[in-house]
């Protein structure tokens, strides 16, 4: 099935944005991928086939450009993730290959604009880090705020358009805006969402270990166990 100018549209100010928060213009990305949410809401999109065929694997985009960010910063000496003095964030944006119009199973608005969200929670959420020591706190709050709905909604999408604990259910996506969510409400000093949230990528993180020994192969996911595993002993009770 054809795809329009408008899905063309979204996936160039997708990866424009994507590749401005590699490069730490936050607020350029946020332009950006606001400019590609705004497109993917009054885009009519088409569903390109049944979802029980082969979807569109959005962990697979995101490892790949984890690693692209990866190679990046280690060719200038610098870290891929950026880190707060206690949690671990998943700082890599989302990429969206042309091809991924023409993939059969997700549709196309799920799965774009799950990844548009996504990269513009992101953009919010380290900006916010970024400006936390040098600005208002309110802007930071405000910046926080957006940031937390933005992941939620992200979830939400996902867990909406597949079946939890299923092929069709990116592991790693899920992952990532949990453990971001969890930062942020963190900043947020809303220890409650927070704890809740904890729990949820707990749970996550110990059915994937048990049923798919993720944490022999994946760099990514292990750096999610071992940060929940780390603030698990930070949180229990002195002797």
């Amino acid at each position: 099935m054809s795809s329009t100018s408008g899905d063309h549209s979204i996936i160039f100010l997708n990866n424009q944005g994507a590749r401005c928060i590699a490069s730490v213009d936050y607020h350029s990305a946020i332009d950006c991928l606001s400019r590609a949410l705004y497109s993917s809401r009054t885009c009519v999109h088409r569903p390109i086939a049944n979802i029980n065929q082969a979807t569109l694997d959005i962990s697979f985009l995101m490892e790949k450009g984890y690693n692209k960010m990866k190679t990046a910063m280690e060719n200038e000496e610098q870290s891929v993730e950026r880190v707060t003095p206690s949690d671990y964030i998943y700082s890599s944006p989302i990429y969206v290959p042309e091809s991924a119009l023409l993939t059969p199973g997700l549709s196309t608005e799920v799965a774009i604009s799950s990844i548009v969200i996504f990269n513009l929670a992101l953009a919010h959420h380290l900006l916010a880090v970024q400006e936390q020591h040098q600005y208002p706190k309110q802007e930071t709050m405000t910046l926080l705020a957006k940031s937390m709905k933005l992941y939620e909604l992200a979830i939400e999408l996902q867990q909406q358009d597949a079946i939890l604990y299923t092929a069709n259910y990116s592991s790693l996506f899920i992952l990532s805006s949990l453990n971001n969510l969890r930062n942020v409400y963190r900043m947020l000093d809303n220890d409650n969402a927070s704890q809740c949230c904890y729990q949820h990528l707990l749970s996550l993180l110990m059915y994937l270990n048990f049923h798919e020994g993720c944490f022999k192969t994946s760099k990514d996911y292990s750096a999610f166990f071992n940060n929940a595993l780390q603030q698990s002993v930070g949180a229990a009770p002195a002797a």
